[in-house]
């Protein structure tokens, strides 16, 4: 009797589970491309991007260029000190093109580890939540003129002392 319950039981869990619902898309795009950023012709190259069947561009948004100096408000996604131009005229063309953006936030300001070299970590990792709350709120979408970003990642290869330092091995 408990063997035929357990047996109904799972047929009946089989029969009323919803399918899997498919991916509406696969995303598929170009990853750190400066062309697309800094390039005097950037214009035509996210034309190109837009026009390949790509669906998604990478860009590394490098913490120690955009925050040069200590914000007095690191949380404040317009605080005078960031220098958000460049990020904002590519999220800006990327999402009239159709095409989204993922963002990388990468490289420790001098300010924020002792005048270390960008791979240094941040010495007080709140500084650096902070400045990840900004870059999130400024694309939150809830501004006009700012775009919403759904995509994000932190410290671009974080497992290579190129990108992330120290590194931590076993023992």
């Amino acid at each position: 009797m408990i063997r035929q319950l357990a047996l109904s039981a799972a047929l009946l869990a089989i029969l009323l589970a919803s399918p899997a619902a498919a991916a509406d898309q696969m995303w598929m795009g170009f990853t750190d491309d400066p062309s697309l950023r800094f390039a005097d012709d950037r214009q035509a190259e996210l034309n190109r991007v837009a026009t390949s069947g790509a669906t998604v561009v990478r860009t590394l948004v490098r913490w120690n260029t955009i925050a040069p100096t200590r914000p007095a408000d690191a949380t404040d996604p317009f605080d005078p000190v960031y220098q958000f131009a460049d990020l904002d005229e590519l999220v800006r063309n990327a999402q009239a093109r159709g095409l989204e953006v993922v963002m990388a936030l990468w490289g420790t300001p001098g300010w924020a580890n002792g005048d270390q070299v960008p791979q240094i970590a941040p010495i007080d990792v709140n500084d650096f939540r902070a400045f990840a709350q900004a870059v999130a709120t400024r694309y939150s979408g809830r501004f006009p003129g700012y775009p919403f970003v759904r995509f994000y990642g932190i410290w671009n290869e974080s497992n290579l002392a190129t990108f992330l330092r120290p590194q931590f091995g076993p023992g």
